[in-house]
């Protein structure tokens, strides 16, 4: 992908989400998309490179020594094959450790709620009900509160009250 596509993408995942991405410490030509997500190319090949010598790494040791210890060879073969992928989600934990997100989506103060009237006016053509709030368990209020949806939420139970309580 060229780098006027990338630039064309990310603006248009800026003007869909309404947020700005910030990048601390790269350069934005060494961001490629990967799985619809902006990754650090130089990141990311580190990774593919750890993962890939130790889940190999992992699965001939464990091959050598379970031959060893093991009569059945096709059941040594198994385990080694498991020790294998216990090496890729290994390295899949040590690459998060090594390499921390290197963009930050920032959300401006005043974004307008745009996106929750249009949300809800779909889920009311689908004929779906979002239900009460009240009716929520405190973990998913204390959720809601966080994400600043909870006040949304509460607003379009007293807006649609007074034209469903006939």
């Amino acid at each position: 992908m060229d780098s006027a596509m990338q630039q064309d993408n990310k603006n248009s995942v800026k003007d869909t989400h309404h947020c700005q991405l910030g990048v601390s410490h790269e350069d934005n030509d060494e961001l490629v998309e990967v799985w619809g997500d902006t990754v650090s190319f130089p990141a990311l090949l580190k990774s593919i490179l750890i993962g890939a010598v130790l889940s190999i790494s992992c699965f001939y040791l464990s091959k050598w020594l379970l031959g060893q210890w093991v009569e059945d060879k096709n059941l040594a073969h198994a385990y080694s094959m498991l020790c294998g992928l216990l090496g890729c989600i290994l390295s899949g934990f040590i690459c998060s450790i090594l390499f921390k997100p290197k963009r930050e989506i920032l959300e401006s103060n005043n974004e307008s709620m745009e996106w929750f009237d249009t949300l809800i006016k779909q889920w009311e053509m689908e004929e779906k009900s979002i239900g009460s709030v009240h009716d929520l368990p405190e973990k998913i209020v204390q959720e809601l509160k966080e994400l600043n949806l909870y006040d949304a939420f509460v607003e379009h139970a007293r807006q649609s009250k007074p034209s469903g309580g006939k």
